[in-house]
């Protein structure tokens, strides 16, 4: 098969270049994803079922479905299901992820038990450490935002975090709030965010992309996201300049699916921005005006 014959020579070069400069290639730890869609994997492998192999040194390494990359679970059907949910492809063992979502439930339960013996102060700052911080870990990366304009919305066959996704984390989300503050279950989410002054799921998907954005514009790293990113200034032959100033190239992306990744969702926030945002070099100072600006311009809900 020419797709498994391109991946061994791609190894064999990898393990070369390894061994060229003085390493070795550790054949068990090396992984394998044939990353694509359904209809892309079945074009290319022309029987879906077919398994993927390659040599590595002295090892067989397999194709498998999804694997751990500081702290994700990549898959490669190009979706955040096993992250999200967990690894359910996978024989049970003890590393094989149970998925942030269960993760999140199980703490949760601890925090409730934690509640009953802890003054609020020490257990809002236990539940942000051990909750909080789990949940905005890489957000900007599997997360996607609902509710914003130029951002993709339409109906997909596919999708890589769904408004079901997001829901369900905004219900987590609350229960932590209301455990923090002792609010009803039934206290709306509108009212719970307000008086906690937290931002929804959804805000913090948008938050955070804004923030990570600002950075590989202002720092100009990691250099092959930041040459995809170009800011178009005003210069000689523009008509209008200042309907254009500091605003960034579209991204184009055909296919629907990749609609929801960071580099698109940045660049559609971004440039929604108000100038004096957009041009902003202090950190400080972006995060709190982008901050201000989230919270007026994105729905709290993914609805």
């Amino acid at each position: 098969m020419e797709l498994q014959n391109r991946i061994q020579r791609e190894a064999e070069r990898s393990v070369a270049w390894v061994k060229d400069n003085k390493m070795v290639c550790s054949g068990d730890k090396t992984k394998l994803l044939v990353i694509g869609t359904q209809e892309l994997r079945h074009n290319l492998l022309n029987i879906p079922e077919i398994e993927i192999k390659v040599k590595v040194g002295n090892n067989i390494v397999k194709e498998s479905k999804s694997e751990k990359l500081l702290g994700l679970i990549v898959s490669n059907d190009l979706t955040w299901k096993n992250y999200l949910y967990g690894e359910t492809w996978r024989p049970k063992a003890a590393d094989n992820f149970k998925g942030l979502i269960p993760k999140l439930s199980q703490r949760i339960g601890l925090l409730k038990q934690l509640r009953k013996k802890m003054s609020l102060d020490k257990f809002k700052m236990i539940s942000d450490r051990i909750l909080s911080s789990l949940i905005i870990y890489c957000i900007q990366v599997y997360g996607n935002v609902f509710g914003v304009q130029n951002n993709d919305e339409t109906s997909r066959r596919y999708t890589s975090f769904s408004r079901a996704d997001c829901n369900k984390l905004q219900v987590l989300q609350n229960k932590v709030l209301k455990l923090q503050t002792g609010l009803p279950r039934d206290f709306p989410t509108k009212d719970l965010l307000s008086k906690t002054k937290e931002l929804s799921i959804n805000q913090l998907i948008a938050f955070h992309t804004l923030i990570q954005m600002h950075k590989i514009i202002v720092n100009k790293k990691p250099s092959s996201i930041s040459r995809k990113c170009v800011v178009r200034n005003p210069h000689d032959g523009i008509t209008f300049p200042h309907r254009i100033t500091s605003t960034i190239t579209p991204v184009n992306k055909r296919l629907n699916l990749t609609r929801a990744g960071f580099i698109y969702r940045g660049t559609a926030l971004f440039n929604q921005l108000p100038l004096p945002l957009r041009t902003c070099t202090k950190t400080n100072k972006f995060k709190e005006d982008a901050k201000h600006w989230v919270l007026l311009n994105v729905d709290i809900k993914a609805n």
